[in-house]
């Protein structure tokens, strides 16, 4: 049915209502879908809600068996290790390769036991049989496969790593933080030195461990089980009492501060994104109110002539009702229409594959059709009560709705609500970008420009003295240093007892194992001390967060137990010196306590200061770094990156969010506008015959424009009065979140308030032109 048959007059009207409308609604599924999959991410799992990370930092690979064995209530446990880099994989005898842009996970066998991703081909109860085997998800076996079936076919991994696929998963939901394109088993019986195997180490820190719980387990009795375990049957160095259970649900958002590739998520985002998506909609229904209000100063006669004609204020107000149902189910078909026009920029906005609006299922309908009556009954309510109550014998005398002063406080309320919303999202707006730009612009206390990182495997380390050796020889390295992790994301810690003049002093310090090389290689300042250090000697170096815990001044008196206790065969040991804090972990945490270790590292990261002016220098750097490795281990897949590029993908997050918190803020002011050019358009359609007077009687364009806008101004100065203190307030409890935040100064809020004033008076000024340059005789003659 064509909208001329629902609506034969007042064009304009249904026009903007339901452009408006659309927009809004379309910007509000857009957010919908935003917050959808933050909110319900890894909960597609059977029984999420039995399913938790144990341990808050790295673990041994050794920690996981050992609870495993020890305690009944825990129905499945598995060691995870997530590699978010791209490698290649390829077929025996192909040339051509498929990246796994997803990265890939190693795993235990009962990684499919914990978490439910479901097997489409292959061995369903057993994915990962033995250590040869690989799981590959529906899109990677595709592309290596096509439509045939990879199940006991041979894979490559890298140079020369053969696999036999065993299983096909199917592709990652979106809404999975934990994401892969192949899954690699864990071999526990992998020889690692000194005659270890990977189930009897207790030193290296790079596993995560997810269990699944029995059902109807008390969580807090089970920690102390697990914890009681680990000390009668684990080597574990630091506090046991830190392995506790965090639910899944924690992960993604990180709540506890977790060590995790896993997390990438902000609660306090996702939850300012849905404000922002009630307020598109608030605005969206405050201008049904005000366009309604407005047209039925227009509509006056007609409703008289009904009411006359036998028609009742309950008729009147179904028909309302019915017109408001209507426009919003046209809305809502053409916001459809726009989500599914947009969504490809909205995907590669957001980075994520959200598929089409097809309409195709019932509940889609059902969401459709109810939301259609619930948001078209609410915008429609106020004009179908209000203008159903109208005195027919003064509508038909006059031809319009009288001077209510009660009606027309409520608009210009409405009006001013709508400028207060603009203005505040705009303010806000900016300051979230100026604060995410500080974060991506802060100094970090060290120089991360021109590292590249380079993974260590177990054959490099044997023969790493003579590969630092070779790596040296290259004309464009500085420095070669060992970490046992990305400096600036490390996240490992512990207590730690600090000994000054016969006092103990405990505190909380994160840890970082280092060599002599760190300092020149990082270009980490040096405050007190030298980084002179004797062979064979371990050393320790403090930050000043650490001195300031621990609240001493003569850093030679001070000693340092890393285990605390009063165990004589724990060594104490000599502080070396105080170095400038730095942000080894992201900003977003801030500069802790920090005690740094000068001993072996057995394994972790490779990092070499080159010198490279451009981005040949940097491939050409990577090419010759490529060839030194694989002569020491042809048979590992290099792992290689900037430090710099790593860096920035920690706030990839952060940056994505500015992005979209910017264009929805648009949008808000732009549906702002739709209901201000509706107000104004009715405004100057009843003022017609006195714009013709004025300029009859002389008066200038620029005296009309004047007149009809001046009254805008003064809501916008009202909605600025009112808008400041509240974003002012919103603001700063936002960036209490944040160790290094920006100042919310003035300029944000004239800003904020400038730019909502410019965009008024040109939508205000614009139509008010239009109305003043109009000939006069027509506005009279009309009359």
């Amino acid at each position: 049915m064509r909208l001329k048959t629902l609506f034969p007059r007042h064009k304009l009207y249904v026009r903007l209502n339901i452009l408006g409308f659309a927009v809004a609604l379309a910007t509000v599924i857009f957010i919908g879908m935003y917050a959808a999959r933050e909110l319900t991410m890894n909960m597609f799992h059977e029984d999420s809600e039995r399913i938790y990370k144990i341990s808050g930092w790295g673990c041994p690979y050794a920690l996981a068996p050992t609870i495993g064995r020890g305690v009944p209530e825990i129905e499945a446990i598995a060691n995870v290790s997530g590699r978010n880099y791209s490698v290649s994989v390829k077929l025996p005898d192909s040339e051509e390769s498929v990246h796994a842009q997803d990265g890939f996970l190693l795993a235990d066998p009962s990684f499919f036991d914990v978490f439910t991703f479901p097997i489409v081909q292959g061995n369903r109860d057993n994915p990962l049989p033995d250590i040869h085997s690989i799981v590959l998800t529906a899109t990677t076996a595709r592309a290596l496969f096509g439509n045939e079936s990879p199940i006991g076919q041979t894979v490559v991994i890298g140079d020369d790593n053969r696999y036999v696929v065993t299983a096909v998963a199917a592709d990652i939901p979106m809404n999975s933080s934990i994401r892969f394109s192949f899954v690699l088993p864990l071999n526990p019986r992998q020889e690692l030195y000194e005659g270890r195997t990977l189930d009897q180490d207790w030193n290296s820190w790079q596993y995560e461990i997810f269990a699944k719980v029995r059902p109807g387990r008390n969580i807090e009795a089970l920690n102390e089980k697990i914890q009681d375990v680990v000390r009668r049957n684990g080597n574990l160095q630091y506090e046991v009492e830190r392995v506790v259970c965090y639910p899944l649900s924690d992960v993604y958002f990180n709540y506890a501060d977790l060590f995790t590739s896993f997390k990438g998520g902000n609660h306090k985002q996702v939850v300012a994104m849905i404000w922002v998506g009630i307020i598109i909609l608030l605005l969206a229904v405050v201008n049904f109110f005000n366009l309604s209000t407005a047209q039925g100063m227009v509509r006056a006669k007609e409703i008289g002539l009904r009411k006359v004609n036998g028609a009742t204020r309950s008729r009147l107000i179904a028909r309302f009702l019915g017109e408001s149902v209507a426009m919003t189910f046209c809305a809502m078909l053409l916001a459809l229409v726009m989500v599914d026009l947009l969504l490809p920029f909205y995907n590669s906005l957001v980075g994520f594959e959200y598929p089409f609006i097809w309409m195709d299922r019932p509940w889609q309908w059902g969401i459709l059709l109810g939301g259609t009556l619930a948001v078209g009954t609410i915008a429609g309510s106020y004009p179908a009560f209000y203008l159903s109550a109208l005195d027919p014998v003064n509508t038909l005398y006059t031809g319009r709705i009288g001077r209510g002063r009660g009606v027309l406080l409520f608009r210009r309320i409405l009006i001013v609500v709508q400028l207060v919303a603009s203005i505040g999202v705009i303010v806000c707006t900016l300051i979230i970008s100026a604060q995410l730009d500080h974060l991506r612009t802060k100094d970090l206390g060290f120089d991360k420009e021109q590292i590249v990182c380079i993974g260590m495997d177990n054959t490099i380390y044997e023969h790493r003295q003579a590969f630092f050796s070779e790596l040296r020889q290259l004309p464009f390295v500085q420095n070669v240093s060992l970490t046992p992790g990305t400096v600036g994301n490390i996240d490992m810690g512990a207590k730690l007892q600090g000994r000054y003049q016969e006092e103990k002093k405990e505190i909380w310090s994160k840890f970082l194992y280092i060599d002599t090389a760190f300092f020149s290689t990082f270009g980490v300042e040096m405050v007190q001390g030298d980084t002179r250090f004797r062979d064979g000697t371990t050393s320790v170096i403090l930050n000043e967060a650490a001195m300031a815990a621990l609240q001493v001044d003569d850093y030679n008196q001070l000693r340092i137990q890393q285990t605390p206790g009063d165990d004589p065969h724990i060594p104490l040991l000599r502080v070396n010196g105080v170095c400038r804090d730095f942000n080894f972990k992201p900003l977003r945490q801030g500069v802790e306590p920090l005690a740094m270790f000068i001993l072996p590292i057995e394994a972790g990261l490779i990092n070499v200061r080159v010198e490279a002016g451009s981005i040949d220098d940097i491939q050409r750097v990577f090419r010759e770094i490529g060839t030194i490795y694989e002569r020491f281990a042809p048979s590992q897949p290099l792992e290689i990156e900037l430090l710099d590029t790593y860096l920035a993908q920690l706030y990839h997050s952060e940056q994505r969010f500015k992005t979209i918190f910017g264009v929805f803020s648009v949008l808000a002011m732009l549906i702002s506008c739709f209901g201000i050019f509706g107000l104004i358009v009715f405004s100057n359609a009843r003022r017609k015959k006195e714009i013709g007077v004025r300029k009859v009687q002389g008066a200038t364009v620029l005296q009309i424009v004047g007149l009809l806008v001046r009254s805008y101004l003064i809501y916008v100065g009202i909605a600025f009065a009112i808008a400041t203190p509240a974003a002012y307030y919103l603001m700063s409890q936002w960036l209490r979140n944040y160790p290094y935040r920006v100042d919310p100064h003035g300029g944000f809020f004239l800003a904020g308030g400038a730019i909502t004033l410019f965009v008024v008076m040109l939508t205000v000024g614009f139509q008010s032109w239009r109305a003043a340059t109009a000939n006069p005789v027509r506005s009279l003659r009309s009359e």
